[in-house]
């Protein structure tokens, strides 16, 4: 993993002073990343880090006019991230889920149930069940991989976009 990415709940200072630009950078990173390999990390972190650099934008963005630059260029990447979150939503749940059904699994193969003949069915519907989840998450992935395909060039080009307008407006 990339030493220079920054997950969430490793923020080291406020988001919403000027740390916003290399958290543009990872999500970024994480973003490619996230396509290359979506793995339940990922996932996480590339859903949480857009929504995050969401509200650190809307923050930044609070006193400028609605008509800036740096503005409409926000509302169109929040339109895209928006877009993004929504197929990365399907893949975050059933990890979830899977996580569940780890923990359950353990619960019940600890107890002295599981011995019993209903022990060995809850273990084997439980087992079906993950089986069936795995094959909803790599449909799932199919999606996600394709809309990041399809959205990241645009998502990569507006969030450039936003950094340099931002720093126009910065200048005094």
């Amino acid at each position: 993993m990339n030493s220079c990415l920054h997950y969430p709940g490793e923020y080291s200072g406020d988001l919403f002073q000027s740390d916003w630009q290399p958290q543009l950078h990872s999500w970024c990173a994480i973003l490619t990343e996230c396509a290359r390999n979506p793995s339940r990390k990922h996932v996480r972190v590339l859903r949480t880090l857009t929504l995050r650099l969401r509200v650190a934008l809307e923050h930044c963005l609070a006193g400028q006019s609605p008509d800036s630059a740096a503005t409409r260029a926000f509302r169109r990447w929040k339109k895209e991230g928006k877009k993004l979150r929504r197929a990365l939503q399907p893949v975050r749940d059933i990890d979830v889920g899977l996580a569940k059904l780890d923990v359950l699994r353990d619960t019940l193969s600890k107890s002295s149930i599981a011995e019993s003949q209903l022990g060995r069915h809850n273990l084997t519907e439980i087992e079906k069940l993950e089986c069936h989840l795995k094959r909803r998450r790599q449909a799932g992935i199919d999606h996600l991989t394709t809309t990041i395909d399809a959205r990241s060039k645009r998502l990569r080009r507006l969030s450039k976009e936003i950094e340099s307008e931002m720093a126009l407006e910065s200048l005094p």
